[in-house]
């Protein structure tokens, strides 16, 4: 792995999680991603 890839996954990252409720409307959360 380079090490910009390095950096960026060892770095603290925010995630967003979509997904679609019933109804079609969007639905995101945001959350921390980790890598170990």
């Amino acid at each position: 792995m380079d090490s910009k890839a390095e950096k960026l996954l060892n770095g603290k990252n925010l995630v967003f999680l979509a997904t679609t409720m019933i109804d079609g409307s969007p639905q995101v959360t945001p959350v921390w991603g980790n890598f170990e």
